[in-house]
């Protein structure tokens, strides 16, 4: 009995997208509507993680 390739699982492959897109779109924005002053050090490297690939589990509950 040969194996069928895996279909790609859609939810999982945009959850995915969604976690370092949805970051690094609107950290920086929000930031700077709400102050003149530069991001903070954890912030930027926060936004720089996650415009690198390394998203963030937005659906972990903490």
């Amino acid at each position: 009995m040969s194996h069928q390739p895996q279909q790609p699982c859609w939810p999982k492959a945009l959850r995915a997208i969604r976690s370092w897109l949805t970051p690094a779109v609107t950290l920086n924005p929000w930031w700077q509507a709400w102050t003149d002053t530069d991001l903070p050090s954890e912030l930027q490297a926060l936004i720089d993680a996650v415009t690198t690939g390394h998203g963030i589990d937005l659906y972990r509950r903490i």
